[in-house]
């Protein structure tokens, strides 16, 4: 027996997957414009015996810490230290290797937020597709497509860009003083950690995305197909 309630149920089945669906992609970009305005980035644990170097920062600014310097941007910060001002002279380290830290920060800062701003622009673009779509019923064109890749993908590049340039990691080792050469090891805080999550969600939804359209809509056709008989009733299959 063959119940043909089941295209209803089908149909019901594959509006909760798609409902499910379009909540991720709300949330992916919910979590970048939090991963963005999150205060807490970088941090560096380094304590001299007369002076105090800890600070933590924001993806832009310091946001605790090095005395009066809180709010202070990165690009600020490397103007100062790479210029040798009162600002530099002040604080008694190593001012070149700060320099080449703040200068690192700027140019990551910019290079992450280009990459990321885009993405959010495209995650936004794909979303609102897939909406136009589904209203529509036009899923065989996989709505968005280009812009769901381009999204992880610009992502993913923004992401692996400022982990080089600014020498974050998330292993902890940010204690160690530098060795007068290269900038200071710095951790990675809250921010990195959701755009980590992201870089690996993002891909995973995207690439999946025209596989799913696949297998719904061609089990939706399969399932009309079938007759319609008066509702309630039941058609019976001899072999």
């Amino acid at each position: 027996m063959i119940n043909l309630k089941t295209e209803k149920i089908h149909i019901k089945c594959s509006d909760w997957v798609w409902t499910l669906f379009q909540a991720i992609q709300i949330s992916i970009i919910g979590l970048m414009t939090w991963s963005l305005l999150s205060e807490d980035w970088l941090k560096l644990g380094f304590s001299g015996q007369y002076y105090d170097l800890r600070w933590t920062g924001s993806l832009n600014s310091v946001h605790k810490g090095l005395g009066g310097l809180k709010g202070t941007s990165y690009s600020d910060l490397f103007k100062a230290y790479c210029s040798r001002s009162d600002l530099s002279q002040d604080i008694q380290i190593n001012e070149s290797t700060w320099c080449k830290m703040f200068a690192s920060l700027w140019v990551s800062e910019i290079v992450y937020v280009l990459f990321e701003v885009v993405a959010m622009l495209l995650m936004v673009s794909w979303t609102i597709s897939l909406r136009l779509a589904l209203k529509t019923n036009k899923l065989r064109r996989v709505p968005g497509i280009c812009s769901a890749n381009g999204a992880w993908v610009l992502h993913v590049a923004g992401f692996i860009t400022w982990m080089v340039l600014s020498r974050a990691n998330f292993s902890g080792d940010c204690n160690k003083e530098s060795d007068g050469k290269s900038p200071p090891k710095l951790c990675a805080l809250t921010g990195p950690t959701i755009a980590l999550a992201l870089a690996i969600i993002m891909p995973i939804l995207a690439i999946s995305y025209p596989f799913l359209i696949r297998c719904l809509t061609k089990s939706v056709e399969t399932q009309s197909a079938i007759p319609k008989q008066p509702e309630g009733k039941m058609i019976e299959v001899t072999v």
